[in-house]
Parts: structure tokens; C-alpha cells; sequence
């Protein structure tokens, strides 16, 4: 499935740390450089994204999970803002 048919109907901001979330797993202080938000808000989004699904947390770091994850093919290049994040190969 397409991303941003999954993050469809999303707010902006939980749209743009999802995102961030496309390239590879990230922590808190990487989300917030990414996409400016204060902690406690990426943290608040986080805990939607995890609730319903689309990411998972494990040793102080935030990966895409289920669809999101599913979405994600190597060597795509994520946008989120202004930044442009080129996705590892290999993952």
C-alpha cells in the first residue's frame, strides 16, 4: 500500500512524524530535528501511531509498524517539510 494512502485523513503533524518514520526507525530528539515539533507533541503522536498500529517502540527508538512498514520499498526518498530524507538501501 501507498503511505500516504495510509496516513490519508491524518492530521498534518501526525502525518509528517509518521513520515519521518518511512526512511528508518528514529529517536525522539532525530523526530523532533526532523520535523520541528516539541517532544511531548511527537511524544502524544507516537502513542496514536502505536495505538492504532502504525508504529512500534523499542529501545529509545520509533520505527514504522504494520501497514506503514509494510509501505515502505527500499530506495524511496521520504519528504517531510522542507527536509528530504533518502532512505538507506537494504533498509
Amino acid at each position: 500500500p501507498d503511505p500516504e494512502a495510509i496516513l490519508a485523513g491524518r492530521g498534518t503533524a501526525e502525518a509528517a512524524v509518521a513520515r519521518a518514520l518511512l526512511p528508518r526507525a528514529a529517536t525522539l530528539q532525530e523526530l523532533v530535528d526532523a520535523t520541528t515539533y516539541a517532544p511531548a507533541t511527537i511524544l502524544a503522536i507516537l502513542t496514536r501511531l502505536e495505538n492504532d498500529g502504525l508504529v512500534v517502540a523499542a529501545l529509545g527508538r520509533y520505527a514504522a509498524g504494520g501497514a506503514l512498514a509494510a509501505s515502505t520499498p527500499t530506495g524511496r526518498r521520504t519528504y517531510v517539510g522542507h527536509r528530504s530524507v533518502a532512505r538507506e538501501a537494504g533498509g
